[in-house]
């Protein structure tokens, strides 16, 4: 298989891939032929360690961001509401019941980011426990 090396940090990539995958730096689509050098002015590539990962657990820690992100625009959504008929009515329990449900609302934002964290943290054997 044949290689090219990164201009910028000096990893090896595969000739296929447009990106470096230590350094992120956007490789040119033609092969440039390096000169030795040049190869003496690059940077020590540092060492990566690989990361096993569960991708179960990566998609699950998605959808409970997701989840979040649904849950913050209905609390948008009910605190609006619950305005304007506060507003239009001059009812109190009405403004007090918006607040406990977003209340109720951002306590499960809370327990669904603890969770989304503790899954990230998981998937990649972080969690010894």
């Amino acid at each position: 298989m044949k290689t090219r090396t990164c201009p910028q940090c000096g990893s090896e990539i595969e000739e296929n891939w447009h990106i470096c995958w230590n350094c992120q730096f956007e490789l040119p689509e033609e092969i440039e032929v390096e000169k030795e050098e040049n190869k003496s002015n690059l940077k020590e590539p540092q060492k990566q360690e690989l990361v096993l990962v569960d991708k179960q657990l990566i998609i699950n820690a998605g959808k409970q961001l997701k989840l979040i992100v649904k849950l913050i625009l209905y609390s948008f959504l009910v605190a609006l509401i619950t305005f304007l008929i506060y507003l239009f009515n001059d009812d109190s329990r009405t403004f007090l019941l918006g607040g406990v449900f977003i209340l109720a609302m951002s306590i499960a934002q809370l327990v669904n980011l603890f969770q989304a964290g503790n899954d990230l943290i998981k998937s990649v054997g972080g969690d010894k426990k």
